[in-house]
């Protein structure tokens, strides 16, 4: 076989992580350039990584080479060679030194510092988690080449534990800028298209939303990164790379202490900040990650744990905006029920114990629900159930009220409403059939134990057409939504 060219033809798939997989066989040259080739080290969607003998200086260097060589399309060619230019132009003791790039018979390479170590990813495989404040002393190091690498205006785009080398005494260095792109430059011509690894991107990414990237993005693969480091596992996992993407979109990370109990709170602060949906709420800078960690290791208060309780209350409606809503629909309710009892002379005290005891129900079993979303390994059955568990108070509350002749029976199509920021079709779909079953059931008790409550026939034609037209448009919204984010299924 000439020089330069592999028998790699297929493209890699992805792990449960969400990143590269390939075991087929790759034939490599014994030559790059000046480069003897010792051996492979590892391999990934774009390049692959030898280790070789630069024969002048008598040393040991790493060299990647374009994994698909002369077959490889002019896009993958800019990319590889963008990354050598990026990664060169960066000098850090953080971060994997470039020696030189070159082209041989069509194949694109350079080489770059062979660092004695492993990766991250590798380093977790064999021992599941670290110690807290080994964890945070590696990501506390990692942030500063990572800040190092944005003051010369270099965005990783890619961070993960695989892309942090571990040095002996513990000295990370990144690596691997296949995908990085300059912070001066514009909204790129791929906005749109998802690049970088799944279970460590952040949602502005996750969507395609390129020309929203910026540094609080990086501090956010960061974040995932001490996540991993604390839990052995990454934020976020799916059976599938669209199920992956939707759950980085919508879902809340469960806190690392629920899965490791001995991580310190503060610490567990830091790394929910990093997490935050909104870039706005994470830190504005890898430094400012930096400075946290290092105040968590000297034992001094950090910035993610204060901020007072109203900065706290918000970073709690972001992080759980279902539950958030739903306490807010339930206090309003109660606290019109309740003056409406205050001011009556005529007091129903039963009538509003049942409907405190209900709303007290909703409530806790809403927070209950919320947790188990958190806990689970099984969320996706968890929203059903929050859901089923929705139309059920709410159908109590009208049977304790006035029946389906109430006007909360529009409340139905809010719960249809509802059910489409979660992005499953199916979903619409259960709570609109639930919603209908819940009416007809309301409408036969009334016909049954209070006729004069029953509602006109007109009545339940509106509530009905209402229901359905809801649920027609939100799940052609829905179905939308998910085919620009480019998700199948439902």
């Amino acid at each position: 076989m000439a020089a330069g060219r592999d028998t790699l033809s297929e493209r890699p798939t992805l792990d449960s992580r969400g990143e590269p997989r390939d075991t087929a066989p790759l034939a490599v040259p014994a030559r790059v350039g000046r480069y003897e080739i010792l051996g492979e080290i590892a391999r990934g969607g774009m390049g692959v990584v030898l280790r070789a003998r630069q024969p002048g200086l008598g040393r040991e260097v790493a060299l990647k080479l374009l994994r698909d060589g002369w077959l490889a399309s002019e896009q993958d060619r800019r990319s590889f060679q963008l990354e050598a230019a990026s990664a060169g132009s960066l000098q850090h003791p953080g971060i994997v030194t470039i020696h030189e790039a070159g082209e041989q018979d069509g194949l694109c390479w350079y080489s770059m510092e062979l660092v004695e170590g492993e990766s991250l990813e590798e380093l977790l495989d064999r021992e599941g988690r670290l110690e807290p404040t080994r964890a945070a002393r590696l990501l506390a190091e990692t942030a500063d080449a990572v800040e190092h690498a944005h003051r010369q205006g270099i965005l990783h785009r890619d961070l993960k534990p695989a892309n942090v080398l571990v040095q002996a005494g513990d000295h990370p260095k990144v690596t691997d800028f296949g995908i990085a792109r300059r912070l001066a430059e514009g909204q790129p011509a791929e906005d749109g298209a998802i690049l970088g690894t799944p279970a460590y991107m952040p949602p502005e990414q996750a969507a395609g939303r390129e020309g929203q990237l910026g540094p609080a993005s990086d501090v956010y693969g960061l974040g995932a990164t001490l996540y991993e480091a604390l839990t052995g596992r990454p934020p976020f996992r799916g059976s599938s790379v669209a199920k992956l993407v939707l759950s980085v979109l919508e879902d809340e990370v469960v806190a690392p202490s629920r899965l490791a109990p001995g991580v310190p709170a503060d610490l567990e602060a830091i790394c929910l900040r990093c997490l935050e949906k909104s870039p706005e709420h994470r830190y504005a800078s890898a430094a400012e990650l930096a400075d946290d960690l290092r105040r968590f290791l000297e034992g001094r208060p950090v910035l993610a744990a204060g901020g007072g309780w109203a900065t706290r209350l918000r970073h709690q409606i972001f992080r759980r905006p279902a539950l958030a809503a739903s306490w807010l629909a339930l206090g309003v309710f109660y606290a019109n029920e309740w003056l409406l009892f205050a001011v009556q002379e005529d007091v129903d005290l039963p009538f509003h114990l049942r409907i405190t005891a209900l709303v007290a129900t909703w409530g806790l079993g809403a927070w209950a629900l919320q947790l188990a979303v958190e806990r689970s390994e099984r969320s996706e059955r968890v929203r059903y159930a929050w859901s089923c568990f929705d139309v059920v108070l709410l159908t109590l509350v009208l049977l304790v009220a006035d029946g389906p002749s109430s006007p909360l029976v529009m409340a139905y199509p809010l719960l249809v409403l509802a059910a489409a920021f979660r992005w499953r079709l199916r979903l619409v779909l259960f709570v609109t059939a639930a919603c209908l079953v819940s009416y007809g059931a309301l409408v036969a008790d009334a016909a049954l134990r209070r006729p004069a409550l029953r509602p006109a026939a007109d009545e339940s034609l509106v509530l009905i057409v209402a229901l359905s037209c809801t649920a027609l448009m939100t799940a052609a919204l829905v179905r939308r939504m998910r085919g620009l984010a480019g998700l199948e299924g439902g």
